[in-house]
């Protein structure tokens, strides 16, 4: 008789299967989002080709690539302010066949994600488990460290817009215009995009596609924010309209490791690229 009072206790028990199955719903919300944004909830494991070939083909073959090259700080009094006018008038319908890239960086990259229009054309590389913290742009998990997707940041763009930086950002630009990328430095905020830290030469140069009035623009720390800025965007809008008329492009093939190139180029690269018809080979 004594046992009989114990069995009821352990029958309340026995209803834990109800606790499973308000989760059930969510299990469909989740997929959907997957199924959105792939990229997001499946961190690549693949070969840097392969990741440059996917993230190529995510972004369009046909869509010129706009990457932002800048330091985490500003140095020059007027760099925030001429990062957020180029940011505003390249989010325009001026480079609507555009994309943007940025590693997920605060200072130059940030500044420019949040004033690039609604942030729908802007992409930020961040390493696998890691996220931009911005509050635009579509973060996207590519690479398993900081060197790996410094490496495919550097093989994806068409052109590269650079502003201030240090040693990282004149690596990344002399390993782009050594390839045959466009490279738009904005000279007149200093440091590594006025020449420094051993950015290319040659990128300091103005291309032949470019009008002399637009690139003195970008050195010119006379001339006001908004005249530089525009000078930027009408750069930009002259390779996106010749990157957009051409064939469809694959993606270049990538270093035979994840780091960077030596800072000693080739002398066979060391001349600037003739034209735009060699940003992406």
């Amino acid at each position: 008789q004594p046992q009989q009072p114990q069995q009821p206790q352990q029958q309340p028990q026995q209803t834990q299967p109800q606790q499973s199955q308000p989760q059930q719903p969510q299990q469909p919300q989740l997929q959907q989002v997957q199924q959105q944004h792939q990229l997001l909830q499946q961190p690549w494991q693949d070969t840097t080709k392969e990741a440059v070939e996917q993230l190529r083909s995510e972004l369009g073959r046909d869509t010129c690539i706009v990457c932002i090259l800048g330091g985490t700080d500003f140095h020059s009094a007027d760099s925030e302010a001429l990062v957020k006018a180029v940011a505003l008038k390249l989010g325009g319908a001026s480079a609507s066949k555009a994309k943007f890239l940025t590693r997920g960086m605060t200072g130059v990259q940030e500044t420019f994600a949040e004033h690039c229009g609604d942030g729908s054309r802007v992409w930020n590389l961040v390493p696998n488990g890691h996220s931009s913290g911005y509050s635009r742009g579509i973060d996207i998990n590519v690479g398993a460290d900081m060197e790996e997707r410094k490496t495919i940041f550097g093989l994806l763009g068409d052109v590269y817009i650079t502003v201030e930086g240090g040693l990282s950002v004149s690596q990344e630009a002399k390993a782009a215009f050594e390839r045959g990328a466009v490279v738009v430095p904005l000279m007149r905020t200093g440091e590594a995009s006025s020449g420094m830290f051993d950015f290319p030469p040659g990128a300091l140069q103005k291309p032949a596609f470019c009008v002399e009035e637009q690139w003195s623009l970008l050195a010119s720390r006379d001339a006001s924010v908004e005249a530089s800025a525009a000078a930027v965007a009408a750069i930009v809008a002259s390779c996106v309209a010749e990157f957009t008329a051409k064939e469809p492009r694959t993606p270049p093939p990538p270093p035979s490791s994840v780091s960077l190139p030596s800072a000693a180029p080739p002398p066979s690269l060391t001349a600037p690229p003739q034209g735009l018809g060699q940003a992406v080979p």
